[in-house]
Order: structure tokens, then sequence, then C-alpha cells
């Protein structure tokens, strides 16, 4: 069989002319297209990556955000528990102490009422009882229980120490102290002629006297200058009388006839 060469190399050109035609209009444009399209998603897939990342950095400042919310509010909750028991425990310990307070505010006040009371019958049968021993000692001696009370003081006064004397001088002598009796019932002219001249001689200068009528002594008598102090009255011994009337640990008061210096 004879080869026609010229056939054979006119089909070959064209199959080069086909493939080069190919080539240029048809796998070029698609492995542009291919390529293009690869490089279109590795595009989205860098996109995607980049966004992962974000997302992952968001997520984790989402996650230490969070952490820290949570650390925080038990950090506050502990402290407002903490404040609440501190706050709790100053009321209740403010509370104990009014309480307390309030408690000895009250047992002061029935303390004071029933000091009230009992001084009320105190005086009260103070003045009964010397009404009753008044009364009986007139009954038994002619001479005025009063009268006998002033002159019964009188000679106190003229009976003290030589150290009180000396005291009451010395306190007469200041110009500055002025000399108080009190009495129970208004003196008659002669007996408080009797106190001034005393006090007089005592002195060893003229003394000025204030007289104070003072009812509540029950019927005695005081005589005050400066720190000098000298009593003499019927509550006195009667007072003592109670206290010794009462258990030792209740007397409260106690008055013994004596000179306060």
């Amino acid at each position: 069989m004879l080869i026609d060469w010229f056939t054979v190399i006119a089909q070959f050109l064209n199959f080069l002319l086909l493939v080069w035609l190919l080539k240029r209009f048809l796998y070029k444009p698609i492995m542009n297209g291919v390529d293009q399209r690869e490089r279109h998603i590795a595009e989205q897939l860098e996109n995607a990556k980049n966004q992962i990342v974000v997302a992952e950095g968001l997520n984790k400042d989402y996650t230490d955000q969070l952490e820290n919310f949570n650390q925080e509010r038990e950090a506050l909750m502990t402290e407002a528990i903490q404040e609440a028991a501190r706050t709790k425990q100053q009321l209740l310990e403010s509370t104990k102490k009014e309480l307390a307070a309030l408690d000895l505010k009250q047992k002061a006040s029935l303390k004071d009422q029933e000091n009230s009371y009992q001084n009320i019958l105190v005086r009260r049968a103070q003045a009964e009882i010397f009404q009753i021993a008044k009364k009986t000692l007139m009954d038994l001696s002619s001479e005025n229980i009063e009268n006998h009370m002033f002159k019964v003081f009188l000679q106190r006064l003229s009976a003290l120490s030589q150290e009180e004397r000396e005291k009451l001088a010395y306190t007469l002598a200041d110009s500055h102290y002025k000399v108080v009796f009190k009495s129970s019932y208004d003196l008659e002219e002669s007996q408080k002629n009797a106190v001034t001249e005393q006090l007089t001689e005592l002195a060893s200068h003229r003394v000025t006297t204030v007289f104070v009528l003072q009812s509540d002594l029950i019927n005695g008598f005081q005589l005050m200058t400066g720190d000098f102090k000298l009593s003499w009255n019927i509550e006195e011994y009667l007072m003592a009388l109670y206290k010794e009337s009462l258990p030792s640990s209740k007397a409260a008061i106690h008055v013994k006839p004596e000179v306060s210096k």
C-alpha cells in the first residue's frame, strides 16, 4: 500500500493546528478559569481562616471577660456577705448595748422610785415618831422639848474640841464665809442672840449670823460656815435607828450627829 505523504503531512498539520486552536481558544481559557476559581477558593479559605482566627480571639476575649466577671461577681458576693455579717454583728452589738442601757436605765428609774418612796415613807415615819416622842416627852416634862434641844445644841457648840475650835475660828476669821444657822422652827430673838454671842466668843470678833427656817430638819439645828458644819436634830437619830433596823447590805443612809470638818 502506498503512503500518501502529502496527505499524512496535511493531516499532521491539521492536527497541530487543531491542537493549537484547542489550546488557544479552549484549554487556556479553561485553565485560566480553573486558576481563577482556585485563587477565589484560596482567598475564601484564607478569609475563612482569618475569620476563624478572629472568632477564636473573640471567643478567648469573651471567655476571659466571662471568667473575670465570674471572679468579680464571686468577690463582690463574698464582700457583700462579709459586709452583711459585719453589719449584722454591729446591729446585734448595738442592740445589746441599747437593751443593756435601757435595762440599766429602767433599773435606775425603779431604784430611784423605790428610794423616793422609801424616803417619803421614812420621813413620814420620822415625823410621826417624832410627834409621838415629842408628845410623850412634853407629857413627862414641863419644859418645851424644842427649847431643850436648842440648849443641847449650844452645849455641843461650847463643847467643841480645841482643834475644832481653832478650825471654826479660822473659818470665821475669813470674811468670805458667812455663818448660816438653820432651824426647824422660828427661833426667838433671845435664842438667835445666844447663837451669835457664842460664835462671837469663839471667833473673838463680832459674827453676823444668817438664820434660815428649814422645817425638813425635823426639830433640829444645823450650823454651817465654809467647810465647817455642826448638826443636831432628831432626823439623825431616826436615820441611825432606821439603818440599824435594815440588813447591812440594804442600809442606804446613815447619818450620826458629828462635827463635819
